[in-house]
């Protein structure tokens, strides 16, 4: 008999309010400093660590405080809608902290990318290697406790 799924979207969102607040203070970062920011933002670099990339203003300043409202309720709704959704009890504290760090990143990268377009002199191509490889450590270590479901795979058995 399977495990009822006990899974509460509103109770979920309260569990996540450090997140709610991550997101506004994005949202605050970026008003405040918005007219400081130059018409063409860069937003990406390639391997040379040159700009290859720019974007106008306004996307420059909000698409990753929009990136993360999208990511965070997108992972708050997943297990409402997945059809295997009484696994996510089993694994809801992987999943958590792969949510919560999936949002960090984001803000790290919009920091970044405001904290050039301002004109302070980062060595963005270190910073991005080591967030990228943290997100990478923390998937690793998380996605082997992932039970079988529709949208967070695991395609080995769970080990723990």
């Amino acid at each position: 008999m399977s495990k009822k799924n006990n899974y509460n979207f509103k109770k979920e969102l309260k569990k996540d309010w450090y997140l709610l607040i991550l997101i506004v203070v994005m949202f605050i970062v970026s008003i405040v400093v918005y007219s400081d920011l130059p018409d063409k933002m860069p937003v990406h670099r390639n391997l040379e660590g040159e700009v290859d990339n720019y974007t106008g203003r306004f996307w420059g300043a909000f698409m990753m405080p929009l990136i993360n409202i999208g990511i965070l309720l997108l992972m708050l709704l997943t297990p409402l809608i997945d059809p295997r959704k009484e696994n996510y009890s089993k694994f809801g504290s992987s999943y958590r902290i792969i949510k919560s760090f999936l949002i960090i990143f984001f803000t790290f990268l919009h920091f970044i990318v405001l904290g050039y377009a301002l004109g302070y002199n980062l060595d963005i191509g270190r910073i991005v290697v080591l967030i990228i490889a943290l997100l990478f450590l923390v998937i690793g270590i998380h996605l082997p406790r992932i039970c079988h479901n529709y949208f967070l795979v695991n395609t080995r058995p769970s080990i723990l």
